[in-house]
């Protein structure tokens, strides 16, 4: 649940931000057709639907495009600390807990 509460708290941070190309040539899969882009970089959430659950009622909600871009935890920290994605979800509390602390 912390995992999803993160998620959640992070899309609400990022909802507004101006979206871009940063990772768009990198999408795995896109979910949504709304006027809002997000990227999301993870892993098995991407592989076994999670992410897809999860944008059904928001997306149209919030008009928002979602682009997940396919990284284990490493990599997903490296693209969001330089700002190549706008969400993480990934499978380390500790780590999640210093990029939001360092505004990441």
């Amino acid at each position: 649940m912390h995992v999803l509460a993160l998620l959640l708290a992070l899309i609400a941070s990022f909802m507004f931000a101006p979206g871009d190309a940063r990772c768009a040539d990198a999408c795995e899969a896109r979910y949504g057709k709304g006027q809002r882009p997000l990227t999301l970089a993870t892993g098995s959430p991407g592989e076994l639907g999670l992410l897809s659950a999860l944008t059904d009622g928001f997306a149209p909600r919030e008009d928002a495009t979602l682009c997940w871009v396919k990284a284990g935890t490493g990599k997903a920290l490296d693209l969001l600390r330089d700002g190549k994605v706008d969400l993480i979800m990934v499978h380390a509390p500790a780590a999640e807990k210093k990029a939001v602390a360092d505004g990441w």
